[in-house]
């Protein structure tokens, strides 16, 4: 009966599989700001210093907020899957400005999810000079969050 038992034991323990690594890595995020006029200077993420130039037809900054997304990858033993990015979060602030917040229209732009603030974003030439700060993160299907994107845009 001992070896009925133990044999049996041996069997189960056989069958059972063992758990494949699991890897993850979270989406990565750039932020970029282009003049919604289409001319200009655009601003991005990865400039080391990023700058906008005030429309001077207009004496305005109308300015057209695009968080573009690259989704992150989990790898279970040989099977890779790429999970969606989810809307990101976008605090915009200048001194002296009240900035309302907006959603973001998604599209796609080959494998990038592209997100772009529905409202442009507009401020007055006068803050001329002033610094906008831009933070941005994303989260993506799985609950991993992006990289995280701190800017600080001068204003010319």
């Amino acid at each position: 009966m001992r070896h009925a038992i133990f044999l049996l034991l041996i069997g189960t323990t056989a069958c059972l599989k063992a758990p494949e690594d699991v890897t993850q890595t979270g989406p990565t995020i750039t932020v970029r700001l282009k003049p919604t006029s289409g001319f200009g200077i655009s601003a991005s993420s990865d400039d080391t210093m990023p700058y906008l130039s005030v429309d001077t037809s207009t004496n305005m900054y109308n300015i057209d907020v695009i968080v573009e997304a690259d989704s992150g990858e989990k790898a279970q033993g040989t099977t890779y899957t790429h999970p969606m990015v989810l809307a990101p979060t976008a605090t915009l602030a200048v001194p002296g400005a009240t900035i309302p917040d907006s959603t973001f229209d998604e599209s796609m732009q080959g494998s990038l999810q592209l997100f772009t603030r529905h409202d442009p974003l507009a401020l007055a030439g006068t803050l001329k000079g002033q610094v906008l700060v831009v933070h941005s993160v994303a989260m993506d299907a799985n609950g991993l969050a992006s990289n995280v994107v701190d800017m600080n845009v001068m204003l010319r």
